[in-house]
């Protein structure tokens, strides 16, 4: 299952629609290299380096998805 997707690349989008691929857990994350990036410079996850970037909502949204799928409640803490 393609977790990440770089929008230019069509071969991804091949994999992403392949007919092998019968029951998707969740949608792969876009690909937005530069927070990725320093935030692991900073050691980091994304959630704490920039908790209000695209890029955390992108993973709090995968999370969501994967927890639905497993059937194990998930929230967010304040």
């Amino acid at each position: 299952m393609p977790t990440l997707y770089d929008a230019r690349r069509a071969t991804t989008a091949r994999c992403w629609n392949s007919s092998v691929l019968t029951v998707p857990v969740a949608e792969p994350l876009p690909q937005r290299e530069s927070i990725w990036m320093d935030s692991g410079l900073a050691g980091q996850p994304v959630s704490l380096f920039a908790p209000s970037s695209k890029v955390a909502e992108d993973v709090r949204q995968l999370t969501r998805s994967v927890a639905s799928a497993l059937q194990v409640p998930y929230e967010v803490r304040a």
